[in-house]
């Protein structure tokens, strides 16, 4: 499956992708990692009939709710809200700082959330760690246990995968590709650029 992940990525950290192929292979590569998403969820046995027989399957005992930021990670919810159909979708939106670099939350816009609901942060890049810290913070706040909460995303930096880790040991992560470091303007190297511009076509 790695293989698979490298080889989209290729495509879309290339400067030269045009942005209706940066948007499809988005797409391809946010449905494999829904899929490895929805390994962490619990199943349970699930009694059918089939045209021939009778026999048990599976199916997931957790309800989803979606949690994209924007604005990235608008590019990755068409793909999870297909591979989970019956999914809630919380939006919430942040700003950093240019002076403390400190994420600033400028919008919010959760459902209700239950005991049983399994809450996806999905965001493209995992640069510094601190948005995905104040989203959890965030989800915590409004009652969430941690072990509830996942972040999925497409590219990572060892620093910032390191920060959530250890701010939040128990939120799983789910991830494209951890890059090298980031530079001295927080960029993901090698990366991708930047992934909204790409994507929403603002470069």
């Amino acid at each position: 499956m790695q293989q698979l992940k490298d080889q989209l990525l290729t495509i879309l950290r290339h400067v030269g992708t045009d942005i209706d192929t940066f948007r499809r292979v988005t797409d391809k590569l946010s449905t494999i990692l829904a899929q490895e998403t929805s390994l962490l969820l619990k199943s349970d046995a699930h009694p059918i009939q089939t045209p021939v027989t009778e026999m048990v399957g599976t199916r997931c005992t957790e309800n989803v709710v979606l949690i994209p930021i924007l604005r990235s990670g608008l590019a990755m919810l068409p793909a999870f809200q297909t591979f989970f159909e019956k999914s809630k979708v919380g939006i919430v939106g942040y700003y950093r700082d240019k002076t403390t670099a400190k994420a600033i939350n400028y919008y919010e816009n959760l459902p209700p959330i239950t005991n049983e609901d399994r809450l996806i942060i999905i965001d493209p890049m995992l640069a510094t760690g601190g948005t995905a810290c104040s989203v959890v913070e965030l989800l915590l706040q409004h009652n969430v246990p941690e072990e509830k909460i996942i972040f999925t995303g497409v590219l990572a930096s060892p620093e910032g995968k390191r920060h959530l880790e250890f701010t939040y040991p128990k939120v799983n992560i789910i991830l494209g590709a951890v890059d090298k470091h980031l530079n001295h303007v927080k960029y993901i190297v090698p990366g991708i650029g930047d992934f909204g511009d790409r994507y929403f076509g603002t470069v």
